[in-house]
């Protein structure tokens, strides 16, 4: 995280003039935040794993760690806490 908010800070003026997301972190759209980290988890695990897999994953290591329920739904920004119950 600290590497991604150097390189934005780094790069805010080529970020801003190009980025169609200019408030946001990374400075990219959510389809490229997808295809940044397929690309970076095949290129470490030699599997794409999409971000919908790896959320879901630490949302049940957590449960098996003893989070709450609302502790879960407040990290997963779930509206209801009672959606976190399928963990």
């Amino acid at each position: 995280m600290a590497t991604w908010i150097e390189y934005r800070e780094e790069n805010a003026d080529i970020i801003e003039a190009s980025a169609e997301r200019t408030n946001s972190l990374f400075g990219m759209t959510p389809a490229a935040v997808k295809a940044a980290i397929s690309g970076l988890t095949k290129s470490l695990t030699g599997e794409a794993i999409s971000s919908r897999r790896l959320r879901h994953c630490a949302a049940q290591r957590m449960t098996d760690a003893g989070a709450s329920r609302l502790e879960l739904s407040e990290f997963m920004g779930h509206a209801d806490i009672e959606t976190a119950d399928v963990y």
